[in-house]
């Protein structure tokens, strides 16, 4: 059971990382093999920060919290045992998490176009991707997303000017 604890939290973690705001409830499901629980492969996995026209509220909470500018190093500490140890635990997934999955992202940033595969939004979901892994581990007073998402896409041509972009 803990394994799977922690791998569901792997998978949280992940989806907050490439700014799977859809990963709700009925995107995770169990196999059993030889009477024993574990997690299905996941699925459903997409970067919807990079859409301006939709919404960046979680479908699951961290900690309380919807959205991820409001999400906090504290509030993923929240996930684990009130203890120095977990907390410390929780960092280091969330550390190791954040390089790996930046790593990957440049990985695939740098392959796809050799298979022909190619478009400008790659660029965009690395930055959500580089953002969130950048400031995951950052204290309090720092949000783990940009306050304003909408600047990345001025910056990348996806909006058309200032007005455009400026929701709030």
């Amino acid at each position: 059971l803990l394994l799977i604890r922690l791998a569901f939290l792997n998978i949280v973690i992940f989806n907050y990382l490439i700014g799977n705001a859809d990963a709700h409830g009925k995107n995770f499901s169990f196999l059993h093999e030889k009477e024993k629980p574990r997690l299905a492969p996941v699925y459903d996995l997409l970067c919807i920060a990079v859409y301006p026209d939709l919404s960046t509220k979680l479908a699951v909470r961290i900690a309380g919290k919807y959205l991820p500018d409001q999400v906090f190093l504290r509030h993923w500490h929240r996930l684990v045992a009130d203890t120095a140890g977990a907390k410390r635990a929780m960092e280091k997934t969330l550390a190791d998490m954040a390089k790996k999955t930046t790593d990957q992202a440049h990985t695939w940033l740098a392959e796809l176009p050799e298979s022909g595969v190619k478009s400008e939004m790659f660029d965009a979901i690395l930055g959500v991707i580089r953002t969130r892994s950048g400031s995951l581990l950052k204290g309090d007073q720092e949000l783990l997303c940009i306050r304003n998402p909408h600047a990345m896409f001025r910056t990348a041509g996806f909006v058309a000017d200032e007005t455009d972009a400026d929701t709030g």
